[in-house]
């Protein structure tokens, strides 16, 4: 039976010849999450967004993408309390509703404001969504806002809305907004409130949609940020699900022919991209402008992979990679790779310098490219951390550099030497040991958002006992057995299904639980869900990313410089 995806591209599960079968729920839980990448790539240019929420999916099914928060904005003496919440009061459809508790005294307002840098209803041909107020007779107002830097742009008639204490739909014609917005160029949609409106109160909203003539949702689009490495490993997965049968050849050159293109019309600096740039308008970043060495050696990677793997693609790829001008990003006076170069030639002061860490890969194709000398490797941190349980030391940075993240990353696409498998083993068991020690229902520690929604990353130097993390015991399935642990977490609401409001949509797991608290992130990020379904992949092919990125000169030469993956190819 064809297994359809959420962006309707239907694949059949099948297993290559010569590859380990996975687990009945190993392979279930890969074909999942690689539907949950799939649902993260913008359709217009083939790169994938950050991340999903499956609160805001649950709401405001197509602004599920959006990287910020949605936020209240209030006057001066004006409260508003938000909440997406799962009590049954809450909600109309799925799981998710959102709750708003106001009160504007005269001359205030308040709003509650979901955003992005653009999103176009352009093709939509209505606004629907479900409401109720607590008492009923509540009112608020929707307002669209095509500039929103700009002041308050005003709305129609019909997007006032009165509720009673039951669920009710509302609909407002589009065609009413259009002489305050653009539809087509839109950047927030605000629920809101005034004292002439209605003064406090509470109201329950869900399943707000942009819909077409036929009521069906449209795709909005939302122009967000994404990364270098997003897009690289979410490129090197199509060629993983190609691997397992679940791309055809002609479907994953059509997905890496459009995503290829995309990553030629960024702008570059010395063959680079900055590392976050917009899904849609392609446009760089105007906040981070870092051009990161380690991001940069994940999107290099991938290029690789479609060199050797994609004969249509292979002189696009290569055209990227040998623009890339690695001696740019190495400071020759530390010997050692620069964290950022930034376009204007400027620098980071800090430097990549531990072994055991996820800027080795790109470290490795500096050297492979012959743009970072080989002695540099020598200058790399090779210190210890001292078990927290487990009694065998591993190496830093450990616990509080981001856990199984950065020992296991690189080790997708690279065949790491003795001292980082049997550091990262090390690290692995000592989280196991931890996990017991801590009578905790599992254990996986690995840099990644925290619950309840995903709004603050945990990444080097945060380390959290309280939260497990899925995609870190996935990350150590090729050296310890995980299905259990994994099991335990989904026991914990860790593999809750995403609601677009009307259906169920299985997308593995959520980028963490604690087990303290039982919250379970709302957050998937594209990052974890990678690094999860490319560690099933090598775990069924008997490592073929690795074979792959192993076949390419680049690679071969770069490992046979660096001692530590001296013989790997």
């Amino acid at each position: 039976m064809a297994l359809v995806l959420g962006l309707g591209v239907a694949v059949v599960p099948t297993s290559p010849a010569g590859a380990v079968p996975l687990s009945p729920y190993l392979s279930g839980l890969a074909r999942d999450t690689y539907r949950s990448i799939v649902a993260t790539i913008e359709p217009t240019t083939g790169l994938a967004n950050d991340k999903l929420d499956a609160s805001i999916m649950d709401v405001v099914p197509q602004l599920a993408v959006i990287r910020r928060a949605p936020y209240p904005s209030t006057a001066t003496g004006a409260t508003l309390t938000a909440q997406r919440c799962t009590a049954g009061v809450c909600v109309q459809s799925g799981t998710f509703g959102l709750q708003l508790d106001y009160q504007v005294p005269p001359g205030t307002f308040a709003s509650y404001n979901f955003e992005s840098a653009r999103f176009n209803a352009g093709s939509a041909t209505q606004l629907e969504l479900w409401a109720k107020g607590a008492a009923g007779g509540e009112r608020f107002e929707v307002v669209l806002w095509s500039n929103c830097s700009g002041p308050f742009p005003g709305r129609p008639p019909t997007a006032l809305i009165q509720v009673t204490s039951v669920w009710q739909r509302f609909v407002i014609p589009m065609a009413d907004f259009r002489p305050f917005v653009s539809p087509s160029s839109l950047c927030r949609l605000s629920i809101g409130f005034n004292d002439a409106i209605h003064p406090g109160g509470r109201i329950h909203l869900d399943k707000a949609r942009f819909l077409n003539p036929a009521a069906a949702p449209v795709r909005l689009s939302p122009d967000e940020e994404t990364s270098v490495t997003n897009i690289g490993l979410a490129m090197a997965s199509i060629l993983g699900a190609r691997e397992l049968g679940w791309e055809t050849p002609s479907s994953a050159l059509s997905r890496l022919s459009l995503a290829l293109r995309s990553v030629e019309r960024l702008r570059k600096f010395h063959g680079f991209p900055q590392t976050h740039n917009r899904v849609v308008s392609l446009a760089p970043s105007d906040g981070d402008r870092c051009i990161s060495t380690v991001d940069t050696g994940y999107l290099a990677v991938a290029l690789i992979l479609v060199r050797q793997q994609v004969p249509e693609l292979a002189s696009r790829a290569s055209a990227l990679l040998n623009a890339m001008d690695w001696a740019w990003l190495y400071d020759s006076a530390a010997g050692l790779p620069y964290g950022c170069r930034y376009p204007d030639g400027s620098t980071s002061s800090f430097h990549y310098d531990y072994l055991e860490a996820d800027s080795r890969l790109a470290h490795l194709i500096g050297i492979g490219s012959r743009g970072m000398p080989k002695a540099s490797w020598k200058r790399l941190r090779r210190g210890s951390e001292a078990a927290r349980c487990a009694g065998t030391s591993h190496l830093e940075p450990g616990w509080l550099g981001g856990g199984l993240f950065m020992a296991y990353l690189p080790g997708l696409f690279l065949r790491d030497g003795a001292a980082l498998r049997d550091s990262a083993v090390s690290l692995v068991d000592d989280q196991i040991c931890i996990g017991r020690q801590l009578s905790a229902p599992g254990w996986g520690w690995s840099a990644t958002a925290l619950p309840p929604y995903g709004e603050q990353y945990c990444g080097f130097g945060c380390q959290r006992d309280d939260v497990l993390v899925p995609h870190a015991s996935v990350l150590a399935n090729e050296v310890r057995p995980v299905e259990a642990n994994l099991q335990a977490l989904e026991a914990l609401g860790a593999r809750a299904p995403f609601r677009d409001g009307t259906r169920s949509l299985a997308y593995g797991f959520r980028a963490s639980v604690n087990w303290q608290t039982l919250e379970v992130a709302t957050t998937q990020l594209v990052l974890d869900q990678s690094m999860a379904f490319l560690a099933l992949v090598n775990h069924a092919t008997e490592g073929r990313l690795r074979a792959m990125a192993c076949a390419d000169a680049l690679i071969r030469r770069g490992t046979a410089l660096v001692p530590d993956y001296a013989g790997s190819c």
